[in-house]
């Protein structure tokens, strides 16, 4: 089985390099890491993601806008976007349009929340 691209863009470094930690550390997915909202779309481009996580404020740019961008972009439009935010509660999250994680987020609703943006069945052992 091909592990899965996940393209993460957020501004905080330390948690796009512990998000790639966890999800890499699964063995099913492959992360690449991205602090600017004006580059996300080229990097994009390049590495092809399955799924993209995007903070809804970054440093350079408007999350909301760069989600925009990705979806009239015909190579990337059909690319699942799922925003990871500190700017909603978890009950504004779950009840958001585009689906939504409230940060901070733990290990287990990392892998769950992607699991399910995914559909990827986990079977479990033991």
């Amino acid at each position: 089985m091909n592990a899965l691209r996940i393209l993460h863009v957020d501004d905080e470094v330390a948690l796009t390099t512990l998000f790639q930690i966890i999800l890499e550390g699964t063995g099913r997915f492959v992360v690449r890491e991205e602090s600017s909202g004006t580059m996300a779309l080229d990097t994009a481009r390049e590495f092809r993601p399955d799924l993209i996580l995007l903070d809804k404020r970054l440093d350079d740019s408007d999350g909301g806008e760069v989600a925009g961008q990705f979806q009239q972009d015909p190579e990337l439009r059909m690319v699942p976007i799922a925003f990871v935010t500190g700017d909603v509660t978890r009950a504004e999250a779950a009840e958001a349009s585009t689906p939504t994680l409230s940060k901070p987020v733990s290990p287990s609703e990392l892998l769950s929340f992607v699991d399910d943006l995914l559909n990827f069945s986990v079977v479990c052992s033991g």
